[in-house]
This record gives structure tokens, C-alpha cells and sequence, in this order.
């Protein structure tokens, strides 16, 4: 990719290139920062981080660089196992190693915890996003989430209209061709008839909203593998 083609798409014709993709997937996870946004947001956010990727300043974090290197390739030989040549799953040792640079030169603090943190809600935010994501990859319109978000409760509605629908298409008959309905009428008073609607009814509203609550829970949680 030539200079030429660089200016072009980062400053002569950038409107044709947005990141309405990238900005769908990260915005829930980074907010409104310099990766997801666009327009004059972009341009101050650029210009107020421009100091930091100066090139004196990007050489003081090639020592930051070496010792994560360092560090990652010591964690590996001293491992249980590493004398015998074995294929190792590195993914994850070197995120960790590119969040501690991070935590070292882009967001310095005394805190250790800052890494494992970045890492955990990176993982979290995998984890419970995938569907957000895939929807992103395909420039599907959010209304669509919401749209499959609220078919959750479709087989319970399939249910009770199951159910009304065999009550009411079988009538006159309680079994058909033998007995009535009008015929197995029980000696029962509205009132006891309503009471038992009314407890229908708020068993039913309970477990709904225990439903609704438990699915929240699990979506904002994630599947736990990590706690």
C-alpha cells in the first residue's frame, strides 16, 4: 500500500471509508475514543493524543517492550514440562504480555492489577458479545437485535396460545363426540372460579419475571469460566 493510496483513504476521500463496523463492535467495550469514533470527535481526540506517539517519546517503550519479552520467554522455559518440545497454546500468554505493555506506557499506574483487569473484560466482553459482533460483521440494523432479543419469549407465547387454541377449537366437546362441556360444569361459585384464575395468573407473573431476571443475569455475567 503506497502513500498515495494512505492519503486517499485516511485524508482525501475518508468519508467513504467509516467504521461503522468497528465502532458497533468496540463502542460497548471502549466507549467513545479515538477507535469508534468519527468525524470532528476523531479529529480532537487525534490531536489530543498525538503527543504521545511522538518518536522520542515511542523509543522510551522499547524497554517496556523487552522486559515483557523477556518476562514471557522466562514464564515459558520455566514451565512445568518445557524441556520436552510440545506445541503451546501462546494466544493467551502473549495478550497478557501486550496488555502489561499497555498498562506500562499508555496507561502507567502503580496498580499491577491494571493488565488482568484489561484482560477480564476483554474475555467478558468476547464472551457475551459474539452475537453483537457477528450482527456488526454484517451491517445487520440494530433494531434487528432488539427484534431477536425479544423472540426470547416466543416459545412462551406458543405455549399459552397452544393451549387457548385446543380449549377453545374443541368445543362444545370436553371429549369429543362423548361428553360436553355444558355437561362437566362443576357445582363451583364465581368467586372460588375467579381465585383460581387470579392464582393462575400471578404464578405464571412470577415465573415470567423470574425468567426475565435470570436471563439478564446470565448475559451481563457471562458463562463464569473465569471467576
Amino acid at each position: 500500500m503506497g502513500p498515495a493510496l494512505l492519503k486517499q483513504g485516511l485524508l482525501d476521500e475518508r468519508d467513504k471509508f467509516q467504521k461503522l463496523t468497528q465502532i458497533r463492535l468496540l463502542s460497548p467495550l471502549l466507549g467513545r475514543g479515538l477507535l469508534t469514533s468519527e468525524g470532528a470527535e476523531w479529529k480532537w481526540q487525534r490531536q489530543a493524543c498525538a503527543p504521545m506517539f511522538r518518536h522520542q517519546d515511542l523509543l522510551g517503550f522499547v524497554p517496556v517492550f523487552v522486559h515483557a519479552a523477556e518476562g514471557l520467554l522466562g514464564r515459558w522455559r520455566a514451565a512445568p514440562g518445557a524441556a520436552q518440545p510440545a506445541v503451546q497454546p501462546i494466544d493467551r500468554d502473549v495478550t497478557r504480555a501486550t496488555f502489561e505493555v499497555v498498562s506500562a506506557t499508555l496507561l502507567p499506574s502503580a496498580d499491577a492489577t491494571i493488565g488482568p483487569v484489561l484482560e477480564h473484560s476483554i474475555a467478558t466482553f468476547q464472551r457475551s458479545g459474539g452475537w453483537a459482533q457477528l450482527y456488526a460483521s454484517l451491517a445487520a440494523p440494530r433494531w434487528l437485535l432488539w427484534a431477536f432479543a425479544s423472540a426470547t419469549f416466543i416459545g412462551w407465547g406458543a405455549t399459552l396460545a397452544g393451549w387457548i387454541v385446543t380449549e377453545m377449537g374443541r368445543q362444545p366437546w370436553l371429549v369429543t363426540g362423548l361428553l360436553r362441556t355444558k355437561d362437566a360444569v362443576g357445582a363451583i361459585s364465581g368467586a372460588e372460579l375467579g381465585a383460581s384464575l387470579t392464582g393462575y395468573v400471578i404464578t405464571y407473573s412470577l415465573m415470567l419475571i423470574a425468567y426475565i431476571v435470570v436471563l439478564t443475569h446470565l448475559a451481563g455475567e457471562g458463562d463464569g469460566r473465569e471467576q
